[in-house]
């Protein structure tokens, strides 16, 4: 299948349009799509939200495939408690095959007290400066989640920096856009691209979040 290259968000968003013509409210999904060096799927997933950007979807996003991919500290595991949304759109790198909505999704990440989880490496570069994901918190109020992106620095050297830190409540919600290109301080990512992974952590002694459904915006600054 040929690789499109997306100049500008008007032209993908003319495509999602066109999807879209008489399925309000329905995500779309796109064929493989070249996000400056990185070749990702694009959807838009948070249509009913009033979130009309597109986005690609982490490998295994979901979970609906456990824990495949991702790397845990501590007491991490999966759950059978899904985001109450459904958005996903089902691709080959999702862990889930077939269907173009994420209906039967049945799955979360869960993280106690001292646990870290860690995505699946990924590409990002100028074009791809934030994510969304949904999070629910059952623990104490008190509690939150700090991000941190991972990197390899211009020297070899791996680089770990905080980005931002989350709060929640025990019904699901959308997280606001995390903006972590600032913290990544390496001229690949001006030029081209850089791997990158992201870990989240919970804060305080009563700590217990299900985090669900990650995605990254690679137009945002458009």
């Amino acid at each position: 299948m040929p690789v499109k290259t997306i100049k500008t968000r008007k032209l993908l968003l003319a495509a999602a349009v066109t999807a879209l013509a008489g399925t309000v409210g329905v995500p779309f999904a796109s064929a493989d799509t070249s996000v400056g060096n990185c070749e990702v799927q694009l959807t838009t997933p948070f249509i009913s939200f009033g979130d009309l950007n597109p986005y690609f979807q982490l490998a295994n996003g979901g979970f609906e495939a456990g824990l495949t991919g991702w790397k845990t500290t501590g007491p991490v595991t999966t759950v059978v408690d899904n985001e109450t949304a459904h958005v996903a759109v089902t691709d080959s790198r999702s862990g889930r095959s077939g269907s173009m909505s994420g209906a039967m999704d049945s799955k979360s990440a869960a993280l106690g007290t001292a646990s870290t989880l860690t995505t699946p490496t990924f590409c990002v570069n100028m074009q791809t400066p934030n994510m969304r994901f949904f999070v629910r918190n059952l623990g104490s109020s008190a509690s939150a989640l700090n991000v941190t992106v991972n990197y390899t620095n211009s020297s070899g050297k791996p680089v770990s920096t905080f980005v931002t830190s989350l709060s929640g409540t025990s019904t699901w919600s959308l997280t606001p856009s995390v903006m972590f290109l600032g913290s990544i301080v390496s001229p690949s990512v001006q030029s081209g691209a850089v791997m990158v992974t992201f870990t989240f952590a919970p804060t305080g002694s009563d700590a217990s979040w299900h985090l669900d459904d990650f995605y990254v915006d690679p137009l945002k600054h458009r």
